[in-house]
């Protein structure tokens, strides 16, 4: 089985091919042109393998990023009606792991859902160690590269709606509205839409693309993508409160969807021995009640079980999850028979039907 990847990376070149293209890349943040490197790879064993490893070819040295030929590629998938998810990895992530990590994902939710995705992950410059000794590393660099990031996703947007859906749309001029005969109305042509999927300090990073816009163009953030999804958010319980965080996110998508879980020992760990505040990715946001209406708050501590000492990657382990995100990037509705509305915390708290029969869907309580 085969299982094919896209990537986008602003780490150094750590190794070419004998025609000089890139074909690994190492742990420290690239400042020489092309400063973002676009690609793809082919792995194996259900994505745990890498075969394969392609980037762009026809990358100018000049351009801040490269490259047509990928982007074309994406677009004729988003075409045919393909969803793209732009996965932002954890830290402790080297480049090879981050196309391991994307590759895992893309096949666990194409199994979740029998639809088919494009998985490009955003593989910044985090290394692979010991996690204490990588965390505030890791930290420093996703920091020091917004600027850099926000322009990148800003024109990788903005080529995929020009070129994808304002062009396709203009190949079938409907008349709708205006001819009564429903036989002569054009059918609004498919397309694929696009997703953020954000892990751990993958949130942290998207704050900094978020401030980066900001720069770029004002508090007049764009609606970029349908859905968003956080999960085990290392981020700052405050983080929609604050527009140096994430109170400009909302704006960014149609739907912010956050997912945590009280038991996270790493979140924790990042609470003790780093002094952050509260993480959002462990208690949600601190104040629940404020957040903007397109903003769903998922408690994923009563079916997280399986996921060993740490319940940091509940996203890959736990079913009743798995499923839930899969709802989610079929853009589905908040009421569901797995999940109970908690007023209080104005949260839907995750439950296994499997284990508890006897409720029955849809449990909304008021």
């Amino acid at each position: 089985m085969t299982i094919e990847v896209f990537f986008g990376t602003n780490r150094t070149v750590r190794r070419r091919n004998k025609d000089q293209q890139p074909v690994d890349f190492g742990t420290k943040i690239n400042t020489s042109k092309p400063l973002l490197h676009f690609g793809k790879a082919k792995l194996s064993g259900k994505g745990k393998r890498i075969k394969k490893l392609t980037t762009s070819k026809n990358t100018s040295p000049e351009e801040l990023c490269c490259s047509q030929e990928i982007f074309n590629e994406i677009c004729d998938r988003m075409h045919r009606g393909i969803d793209t998810i732009l996965f932002f990895h954890g830290f402790n992530t080297n480049f090879r792991n981050s196309l391991i990590e994307a590759a895992r994902l893309k096949y666990l939710y194409e199994k979740e859902s029998g639809c088919e995705y494009t998985m490009i992950v955003i593989s910044w410059p985090s290394s692979k160690g010991l996690p204490l000794f990588t965390y505030k590393n890791d930290k420093s660099k996703a920091n020091g590269m917004k600027e850099l990031l926000a322009s990148t996703i800003y024109e990788l947007n903005k080529f995929f709606m020009e070129l994808c859906w304002i062009k396709f749309d203009q190949k079938a001029v409907s008349d709708t509205g205006e001819n009564k005969d429903p036989k002569k109305k054009c059918k609004k042509p498919s397309y694929g839409r696009l997703h953020v999927m954000a892990h751990s300090m993958g949130i942290y990073v998207l704050r900094h693309i978020l401030q980066g816009l900001y720069k770029l163009i004002g508090n007049k953030i764009p609606q970029l993508f349908d859905e968003v999804l956080l999960i085990a958010a290392d981020e700052d319980g405050d983080a929609f409160e604050y527009e140096s965080k994430l109170k400009f996110l909302p704006q960014l998508a149609k739907r912010v969807s956050i997912y945590f879980n009280r038991e996270d020992f790493l979140l924790r760990l990042s609470d003790w021995l780093m002094r952050n505040k509260p993480r959002l990715g462990s208690e949600g946001p601190f104040q629940p009640k404020g957040i903007p209406a397109n903003v769903f708050l998922i408690d994923c501590e009563d079916v997280v079980d399986d996921d060993g000492l740490f319940e940091h990657t509940y996203h890959k382990t736990e079913s009743v999850v798995r499923r839930d995100i899969a709802h989610v990037l079929a853009g589905g509705e908040p009421e569901v028979p797995w999940r109970v509305y908690m007023p209080e915390t104005n949260s839907y708290r995750l439950i296994d039907t499997e284990k508890d029969p006897h409720l029955e869907p849809p449990i909304v309580l008021y």
